[in-house]
């Protein structure tokens, strides 16, 4: 059985606000609970500050893991705003690993 989508779409071009990204990261996390896959509507976004992917983007990746991957897509266009919001929201991802990597100790 293929799997419900759920396309989220941004109210505002310019996502800036830590705390509407918590909350649209709690929205995304129960409709990921119910089985649905995510599409992330990026083409009408002009910009992504570095804390909004972080507490959207960069927290959800850890949050699901190898889920991230297999179950959510980016719709964008060809615009290099498009190429900069998808360079802030990996930037975020790769530096909540790092800093999850910094805390593991190895034996």
């Amino acid at each position: 059985m293929k799997n419900k989508v759920q396309t989220i779409t941004f109210e505002n071009q310019y996502l800036s606000s830590r705390e509407n990204a918590a909350h649209k990261r709690v929205v995304v996390l129960s409709y990921l609970e119910e089985g649905s896959d995510i599409i992330f509507d990026l083409t009408n976004v002009k910009s992504i500050s570095a804390s909004y992917a972080d507490e959207l983007f960069a927290i959800l990746y850890l949050s699901v893991r190898s889920d991230f991957k297999e179950r959510i897509t980016f719709l964008v266009d060809k615009s290099a705003t498009s190429n900069d919001n998808i360079r802030s929201i990996s930037d975020a991802i790769k530096m909540r690993e790092s800093q999850e990597n910094d805390r593991l100790v190895y034996s």
